[in-house]
């Protein structure tokens, strides 16, 4: 465990580092801007168009990354705590392929029930943004629950879990690219960038939006972390200190998905973070689960605005989607860690 003092030093130039990736994010991108820009809007918000760029488009969007990025940090953290399982992730537990299967199922299901006839073709696969949250948790909740039972056998392994996880996301992906095929059209475009993890086009709307499931979630963690770390520990003595596995680990799965859900609601299923952050974490300040959560809620919202940095950048005027950059980044640690079975989380 990591003293207080160090660990309060990690806190700070985790922060640091955070504040300065903000400031890059406003000032790199398809559009020009200068640090002169970026003082010249503080100074005058209803400055030249450089600075409004800056105000109106990437601030905004780097808002709702740093609490997308709290998001899926925290849900991997519950995940890999609660399920003894140093593999779990959204992503691999095939949690954030639910939530989009359930999403763009919505999307196709009001566009060919709900919406009046007539309604032009741009309008017809409209989804309220206050809505999707509560769309993506039903699906989160019916992936994890399905992939848990198939993995089940008196107990959950981590890899058989893992790789329950990764086939039941494959078939929701085919699921899912059949019902944008289904749509057709320009709706289809926008499904596919939505599908790969993006943050285009994401604004002030959605970070109010997804603000209450951001302090909810960050409460509710708060809350089931004490009692779900002792599930790190076998069954027999979590119980004898106390702990009802059957109320506890549920409650903290539960509030996993809703962070999970409710992040890929706003920007899709963004792959790996909540594999890569928990990791980095655990490896910097060892067990002490308050210590990790702090760190997660900053190191997950320091990789999403860095991988959206790097999304806006590597190929002007192009905008490659963040999932992508994140999965660059996911997909060796994972495989490391599925090499590396015996991993220990205590």
């Amino acid at each position: 465990m990591t003293a207080w003092p160090h660990f309060f030093l990690l806190l700070m130039a985790a922060l640091l580092a955070l504040i300065f990736a903000l400031l890059l994010g406003m000032v790199f991108g398809a559009a020009d801007a200068s640090w002169s820009d970026l003082g010249a809007l503080m100074l005058d918000p209803q400055g030249e168009m450089a600075e409004r760029i800056i105000s109106t488009y990437r601030l905004p969007r780097l808002v709702v990354a740093m609490q997308v990025g709290v998001h899926f940090a925290l849900a991997g953290l519950i995940f890999q705590t609660a399920l003894r399982n140093p593999l779990a992730d959204p992503t691999v537990l095939g949690i954030s392929g639910g939530a989009s299967l359930a999403v763009v199922l919505a999307m196709l299901l009001a566009a060919s029930f709900l919406v009046p006839e007539g309604t032009p073709n741009f309008a017809r696969y409209y989804l309220p943004m206050s809505t999707v949250p509560f769309v993506a948790l039903g699906g989160g909740i019916l992936a994890g629950a399905l992939v848990f039972w198939l993995a089940w056998d008196g107990e959950l392994d981590p890899t058989r879990t893992a790789l329950a996880g990764v086939a039941f996301g494959a078939i929701v992906s085919a699921a899912v690219m059949a019902t944008v095929l289904a749509m057709g059209g320009a709706q289809a475009e926008v499904a596919m960038i939505w599908l790969a993890g993006s943050l285009f086009g994401r604004g002030y709307d959605e970070a109010v939006t997804i603000l209450p499931w951001t302090a909810a979630g960050v409460i509710a963690t708060a809350l089931v972390l004490r009692p779900i770390g002792l599930l790190r520990f076998d069954g027999d003595m979590a119980r004898s200190m106390g702990l009802e596995i059957r109320l506890w680990r549920p409650l903290g799965l539960a509030v996993g998905v809703a962070l999970a859900a409710s992040g890929v609601a706003v920007v899709g299923p963004v792959g790996f973070v909540g594999l890569v952050v928990p990791h980095a974490v655990r490896l910097m300040v060892g067990p002490n689960l308050g210590q990790q959560m702090l760190l997660c809620v900053v190191g997950g919202a320091l990789l999403l605005v860095l991988s959206d940095v790097v999304s806006r950048s590597i190929a002007v005027p192009l905008e490659v989607p963040v999932g992508a950059v994140t999965s660059l980044i996911g997909v060796p640690v994972f495989l490391l860690l599925l090499r590396l079975r015996g991993w220990s989380l205590k």
